[in-house]
């Protein structure tokens, strides 16, 4: 009998976990669903400088996997921005987010919470190291315009 009791115990306690993982887990994948703009860059734990920059760096997450992105370049003495329309994919047991677009880079998920998201992922530089890239977004109201990405004016 007291074997059955532990058992009725253990049975319990594993639904009831589970029960809230899930809820965590929706919550996270409500948190990603939404537009982001860059807010702060490490290189190596060290600031990057992004306040010459004219436009943000943007991301939306959306339903069925698809993701857009803005990333900003400087071409002929302007910033402009390169836009591409990928898919996504975050693994929540190992906080893993891929991006097509990024592969084969990986990025690692620090935080997401409503209003922060910090992916950190490595890269190689010109001298042939890897560097760690730490990148720290805030919510931000976008659209999506012909396939773009854009701030809501």
């Amino acid at each position: 009998m007291r074997k059955i009791s532990l058992l009725l115990t253990c049975v319990l306690f594993l639904f009831s976990c589970s029960d809230d993982d899930n809820k965590e887990l929706q919550q996270r994948e409500n948190y990603f669903q939404q537009g982001w703009k860059l807010y702060s860059v490490k290189n190596n734990g060290s600031d990057v400088d992004i306040s010459d920059r004219t436009l943000p760096e943007l991301m939306y997450f959306g339903e069925k996997n698809v993701c857009y992105l803005a990333t900003p370049i400087f071409s002929s003495g302007n910033w402009v921005y390169v836009d591409s329309r990928t898919a996504w994919n975050y693994d929540y047991s190992n906080n893993i987010l891929n991006i097509a677009e990024m592969l084969p880079v990986t990025c690692y998920v620090d935080v997401i919470q409503k209003d922060r998201l910090v992916l950190r992922y490595y890269v190689y530089n010109t001298a042939g190291s890897l560097d760690m890239v730490e990148k720290e977004f805030q919510p931000a109201q976008v659209e999506i315009v012909n396939l773009r990405v854009r701030l809501l004016e």
